[in-house]
């Protein structure tokens, strides 16, 4: 069974270092909407009991992006869905890992120069 217990006294922050890949399956001039994946590792600043064995962290993520052009500048909208995992050092359970699941909306303004 799960184990819950607070692992920060406030939030938690989390840096990613990641690859991205994206295609635009429908183009229109002033309209696209493609998939995007991402894949790459993050650190974590935690107070959690079991950090010093922590081993390796990957991160995924998911999303639909949406962009919609209005003139020079073009609105990107992309729901995305991210999941971290933490690997042990030394397995003291068995299949022991930590997952975090995050689901949100990415919004974000693009300005072409050209």
């Amino acid at each position: 069974f799960p184990n819950r217990y607070a692992v920060s006294a406030n939030t938690v922050k989390i840096f990613k270092l990641y690859f991205q890949c994206e295609i635009n399956l429908v183009q229109k001039p002033n309209y696209s909407l493609g998939p995007v994946i991402k894949f790459g590792f993050f650190k974590i600043d935690t107070n959690h009991p079991e950090k010093d064995n922590f081993g390796i962290k990957t991160f995924w993520g998911f999303g639909i992006t949406n962009q919609i052009k209005l003139s020079k500048t073009i609105l990107i909208l992309r729901p995305v869905f991210y999941w971290l995992t933490i690997q042990p050092k030394v397995e003291k359970v068995y299949h022991e890992k930590h997952n975090i699941y995050s689901i949100g909306l990415n919004v974000g303004l693009r300005y072409s120069i050209f």
